[in-house]
């Protein structure tokens, strides 16, 4: 009967763990391949959608000739040569341009002449790759756009979470096999007795009697079952937070990398729909090299900037005012949406630092008291010195915050106001990223503020 018992409920554990196992596999092997198909589209879509808009612009300026069509390919092409992928722009089915370094990306014509889009995933040599083709919307239909991620590596995650999942579920099975032995023996213990016991009394012996248990043996049983459980829901947890981590990284990049977006995409909308002097449009071409300049530089300078927790970055004399009117220029189109007026006063002309992180320091700051302030309202932005140090001040008159949450907002990930922070794109990273620019400058970071008075954020240099 203990056999049967032990198989019988042994069974049904695997049944149980490795049906589940298999489900989640299934599931997560599903939602990459979805996840994978989606970042094509959208990836494909937006090449498309604005490949269709710049070469409307020169058909527009009279510039449609081959010689400016190539060069209007090439920051695409460049884009595209420059990552884990493959763009190839075809016409009337004839390959016109592709990355170059083709590799093991798919390079037949896509045959597809309508503006529906298509997207596939297929095996080429010892790569799994995405793809997405369609033709551009008319009159340049002609044109077709294959677009090629590599998601290789997508899946060997994905095969390397399910061996995991199988090794701790032959794991669990072993110490479960163990553990239903050990409670079946102590369970099966008192009949063993008493068989004893009846075969000593058939006998004639009558001295011995059945031991009376108090529950001890169930008692551990249960300890060790949840020392079990505990474990195993910490192992679990820590997967979760890392997986979580490496998501809210790419949120935090791309919530880096809004606000100089938003900055191009404002000038550019303005030069094309305001008649402009060339005074004001040449402005608006530097503005806009400079953020795109500055947005390259960020984005290298941000992958690097868990390194610098341990390291120190270049201490350069930076031009302090020239930095505050960079990040003028860079807020300046948000604030004016939300009817925000920017205020700065400088007292200092040198700083220390990096003028990358400073600038994208004092553009967070600036962009979180912009989201707690209402239209009409004014962010001031000053500097100056104090018993010798270099002070900078970013205050607002908006929601303010209590002493909890004062604790709290530079806490990775920590949000104030979740549903804002969503809305408006936000990843809870920022004033984490803030903080962690201002350790880099030998700073302290420090934040004053109560409910319905407003924020003041203060950056201190110890070093001049």
């Amino acid at each position: 009967m203990k056999k049967r018992t032990f198989y019988a409920t042994f069974l049904l554990f695997l049944t149980a763990i490795y049906t589940s196992i298999l489900s989640l596999s299934v599931i997560t092997l599903k939602g990459t391949m979805q996840q994978a198909r989606q970042q094509c589209l959208n990836e494909q879509y937006f090449i498309a959608s604005a490949l269709y808009r710049d070469m409307a612009a020169l058909e527009d300026r009279g510039l449609a000739s081959q010689e400016e069509l190539d060069s209007l390919m090439q920051p695409y092409l460049y884009l595209a040569g420059n990552r884990r992928s493959a763009l190839f722009v075809y016409r009337d089915n004839t390959l016109l341009y592709t990355t170059g370094d083709s590799g093991n990306m798919e390079t037949a014509p896509p045959g597809n002449q309508g503006e529906d889009r298509t997207v596939a995933i297929g095996q080429k040599g010892q790569k799994t790759l995405c793809s997405t083709w369609g033709a551009l919307p008319r009159p340049y239909d002609s044109f077709q756009i294959l677009y090629q991620i590599d998601i290789t590596e997508h899946l060997d995650a994905w095969e390397e979470r399910n061996n995991t999942m199988l090794f701790v579920g032959a794991a669990l099975s072993f110490v479960m096999a163990l553990s239903l032995l050990i409670l079946l023996e102590r369970l099966f213990l008192p009949l063993s007795q008493i068989t004893g016991l009846s075969q000593k009394i058939a006998d004639g012996d009558y001295r011995d009697r059945l031991p009376v248990h108090d529950g001890d043996e169930i008692g551990q049983m249960a300890r060790s079952f949840n020392h079990m459980a505990e474990e195993i829901e910490s192992k679990v947890t820590e997967l979760a937070a890392a997986a979580e981590n490496k998501q809210r990284f790419v949120d935090n990049f791309a919530h880096e990398l809004r606000t100089p977006l938003t900055a191009i995409y404002g000038y550019a909308q303005y030069m094309q729909k305001a008649a402009l002097s060339q005074e004001d449009a040449q402005f608006a071409l530097d503005t806009i090299l400079s953020e795109s300049r500055r947005m390259q530089l960020m984005a290298n300078q941000l992958m690097e900037l868990s390194g610098l927790r341990n390291g120190e970055i270049q201490m350069v004399a930076q031009n302090l005012p020239g930095i505050l009117d960079a990040v003028q220029r860079t807020v300046a189109h948000k604030l004016s949406e939300n009817q925000i007026q920017l205020i700065t006063f400088s007292q200092v002309e040198t700083v220390m630092g990096d003028a990358v992180l400073l600038q994208s320091l004092l553009v967070n700051l600036i962009d979180n008291a912009a989201k707690a302030s209402r239209p009409g309202t004014t962010i001031t932005l000053k500097t100056f010195y104090e018993d010798g140090k270099i002070v900078i001040v970013v205050s607002d008159q908006g929601k303010g915050m209590d002493l909890k949450e004062l604790e709290r907002i530079t806490e990775p990930y920590y949000r104030v106001d979740k549903s804002r922070n969503r809305k408006e794109g936000g990843a809870g990273l920022g004033l984490a990223i803030c903080s962690q620019i201002a350790r880099c400058h030998n700073a302290s970071l420090t934040f004053q503020s109560e409910p319905g008075h407003g924020t003041t954020a203060m950056v201190i240099f110890t070093t001049p």
